[in-house]
């Protein structure tokens, strides 16, 4: 008699990425998905019960907070969560011989003075609370579990879907800016990876075979912040409305234009503006 296939459980599972992830993969696995009133990560004895009584063969961790502003105000806090609570995770998945998928983040290249893509071998040098988190994450995670995979995302994006959660991304960001007649404000020295939600979601399955190590997957991207929020209103038949819907600023990041842009080589994805036609595409009849 063959055993029941051990379930995959999702952490976060009630977050931006992490919902859709559970949505897509239900269909392939016996997923189970534990969002924040499910498990308390800031709780080892928690973690390691919870883990300990679902025996997953394969956990993806996703629980984190992920709000720049809240990791500034409350470092102290926000590090029980996003280091504290990873390395909680990777030890019970250590414990229980459980395959972890660690979800860290381009913000760890933050403070990094030469310009991106940054390739996985380069050196981060955070210098903002989420970032050194993320790191310090890292870190942890591949010490108590050195097969795991790390994979430092990018600026997600999606337009909002029934029962799923949308963080503030900038094709919404635009869009609503647009629906609202409100003019965003958006920087022109500012760098950054942008990728389609679904251009990662899609390919997850492959990611989960990866050998340990870090890996960066997300869309490269040539555009500043400001030229891509451009060629959202572009391709959503908006361009005449750029000027009035879109304000340039020139001066923040002038002494030091700010890159998170990462390179994905070793993980092809389309690219940024790839990505924000395919999502234009399939949403904008529906908005």
């Amino acid at each position: 008699m063959n055993a029941e296939p051990r379930p995959l459980v999702i952490t976060g599972s009630d977050g931006f990425l992490a919902s859709r992830l559970t949505r897509h993969l239900a269909g392939r696995f016996s997923v189970v998905g534990l969002g924040r009133r499910d498990l308390d990560i800031t709780s080892e004895a928690e973690v390691r019960s919870k883990l300990e009584a679902l025996r997953p063969g394969l956990v993806i961790h996703a629980a984190a907070v992920s709000d720049t502003g809240a990791c500034e105000r409350d470092p102290a806090g926000t590090r029980l969560v996003n280091v504290e609570g990873s390395r909680h995770v990777a030890r019970a998945c250590g414990a229980l011989g459980a395959r972890l998928i660690h979800l860290s983040s381009d913000q760890v290249f933050n403070g990094n003075p030469e310009f991106g893509a940054y390739p996985e071998d380069r050196e981060p040098l955070p210098n903002t609370a989420y970032g050194r988190q993320k790191r310090e994450a890292e870190a942890a995670v591949l010490a108590s579990a050195p097969d795991a995979v790390v994979l430092r995302l990018t600026w997600l994006f999606d337009c909002p879907q029934r029962l799923l959660r949308t963080n503030a991304n900038l094709v919404w960001n635009v869009l609503q800016a647009a629906l609202r007649n409100r003019p965003l404000t958006l920087p022109t020295r500012e760098y950054r990876g942008l990728t389609y939600v679904h251009d990662l979601v899609e390919r997850f399955e492959a990611l989960l075979e990866l050998p340990g190590g870090v890996y960066h997957a997300g869309s490269g991207n040539d555009l500043s912040t400001y030229e891509a929020g451009a060629l959202v209103l572009e391709e959503a038949g908006l361009g005449h409305r750029i000027p009035e819907v879109l304000a340039r600023d020139d001066e923040r990041f002038r002494e030091a234009p700010r890159d998170l842009r990462i390179s994905s080589e070793r993980l092809a994805f389309p690219t940024a503006a790839e990505g924000i036609r395919r999502c234009l595409r399939e949403h904008l009849g529906r908005l």
